[in-house]
């Protein structure tokens, strides 16, 4: 009995740490898209501050919209394999969630190297 039991516990262990990394091939690979992600937050952010007090370039959203596109072909991608990816990525929350940990951790080497930051309080 202990055996047998010992047994289906190691097989659910083996089962539920097993990689979910088995990413079908027309989705963007974890590391890439990380590299995407970064690369649409630093987009987000410089629109937002380059715009933000610019009355002659106030069109925000074109702007971004701008940004995507260098981006998607930055990183040869099409707007239709970044949705597919990230609705597969948001249907697989272990997965999404190794993503936006490096991307924190990635966040927090650059703003470390940034001397005397203050960050504004949420």
């Amino acid at each position: 009995m202990i055996r047998a039991f010992l047994i289906l516990s190691l097989t659910l262990v083996f089962f539920s740490c097993a990689d979910n990394s088995s990413i079908p091939s027309n989705i963007i690979k974890p590391q890439m898209m990380q590299s995407i992600l970064w690369d649409m937050i630093k987009a987000d952010v410089l629109t937002q501050v380059l715009l933000k007090n610019d009355t002659v370039k106030n069109d925000i959203d074109s702007t971004k919209k701008e940004y995507i596109n260098k981006i998607l072909t930055i990183h040869n991608i099409s707007g239709e394999q970044l949705t597919t990816s990230w609705t597969f990525y948001k249907n697989h929350p272990s997965i999404l969630n190794n993503i936006i940990d490096s991307l924190n951790v990635q966040q927090k080497r650059v703003l470390n190297k940034i001397p005397n930051l203050k960050l504004p309080m949420p």
